[in-house]
Parts: C-alpha cells; sequence; structure tokens
C-alpha cells in the first residue's frame, strides 16, 4: 500500500468516528452474525462460549459484522477465526480448564481445534501454519465495549482504530487485509449516508 493511500483511508476512518460522534444514527447489534448456524457442532464450541461466558470482549471481524447502522451493515465477510479480548486472570481460568499453556509474558494465544501456539504478538513475524480459530488476546483492562444478552462486542470505534494500527505495525501482506476491510467499511458509510441523507 502507497503512504497515499493509507493516509486516505485514515481520513475516511476519522470521518466515519466523528459523524458517529455528532450525528444521531440509528445504531443496532445484532450478536446473531458473529457466528453461523453450525458453529456449535465445531471442535472450537467449548471454548468460544466458555470465554464468552466469563466476560471475553469479542472483536475484530466477527464483532464489525454485528454492527447495523440506519438498518444495514458496515462491513459483511466471514471472517477466519475468533478474536476475544481477555484479561490475564480470565486466561488463567481458560488454560485450565482446557490445558492450554503459555509462557505468561505472551499477549496472544492462538488456539487451533483446542491445540494452542502462543505468539508474543500480531506482528512478532512468527509464521502461522494453516487456519487459526480463537485467538485470545490479553489485556491489562477491557473497556469501551457494550455487551447484549450476556456477549460482550468491542466497541465499533476501538476495531477500527486497531485496525488502522495493523495497517501501521503488520508486515505488508498481511496488513492489506485490514487496509480492504476499512476501504469497504468506509464506501458503504458513504453509500448509507446517500441513501439516508445524512
Amino acid at each position: 500500500m502507497k503512504a497515499e493511500e493509507v493516509a486516505t483511508i485514515k481520513s475516511h476512518i476519522r470521518d466515519i468516528n466523528l459523524n458517529l460522534l455528532t450525528n444521531e444514527y440509528n445504531i443496532k447489534y445484532d450478536i446473531s452474525k458473529r457466528y453461523g448456524i453450525w458453529q456449535r457442532f465445531k471442535k472450537n464450541w467449548e471454548l468460544i462460549k466458555y470465554v464468552t461466558e466469563i466476560g471475553g470482549v469479542l472483536t475484530g471481524s466477527r464483532a464489525l459484522n454485528c454492527f447495523i447502522i440506519e438498518g444495514k451493515q458496515l462491513f459483511k465477510r466471514k471472517p477466519d477465526d475468533f478474536d476475544f479480548l481477555i484479561t490475564e486472570e480470565m486466561m488463567y481460568k481458560i488454560a485450565e480448564k482446557f490445558n492450554i499453556q503459555w509462557n505468561l509474558t505472551d499477549k496472544v494465544i492462538s488456539v487451533k481445534k483446542q491445540l494452542w501456539t502462543s505468539y508474543d504478538s500480531y506482528g512478532d513475524g512468527c509464521t502461522r501454519r494453516g487456519a487459526v480459530d480463537v485467538h485470545l488476546i490479553i489485556k491489562d483492562s477491557l473497556s469501551d465495549f457494550i455487551e447484549q444478552d450476556g456477549v460482550r462486542l468491542a466497541s465499533f470505534s476501538s476495531i477500527v482504530s486497531e485496525k488502522l494500527w495493523f495497517i501501521d505495525n503488520l508486515k505488508k501482506d498481511n496488513a492489506r487485509k485490514h487496509f480492504t476491510d476499512l476501504t469497504r467499511i468506509a464506501i458503504n458509510f458513504q453509500l448509507m449516508n446517500m441513501d439516508y441523507g445524512k
């Protein structure tokens, strides 16, 4: 991505965040969009269910799919995996229940079909082999989320801010996905405003 492309998308995302703060948009959350009807039959279901029950905050593309603004989804993409923000205390509980080990300094633990691999961060240069089902991202505290029916979703602004961070800090190939996601959001936001005359 060229520097001017990155600057342009950052400008659009700033405008979206400002618009959401200063205008009265009808914002709803459809938590049913976080996974498909067959999810509960997959091997990672018990882990996902448990992390949700103890207060993990769903973030990333799956959470973005749940945001409905003026009756429209700004983001529609089938996500590859689940990203949860958790505290270190939550990670101890998860590790005990699912027999997951980590070295206590890693801040991202990636779990594939109940097999675990830990990574220091998304940008550490480690090569992931195959798809990862669940990323457990350890934070000092959980803030800036909404809760509906016992399900916590990271706020829209925090997710897009994280994607902007990825654009600046990941390798070009890995950053491209997040750039494409933000571009879709910016285009859909403009189309929605045209439809509703905002």
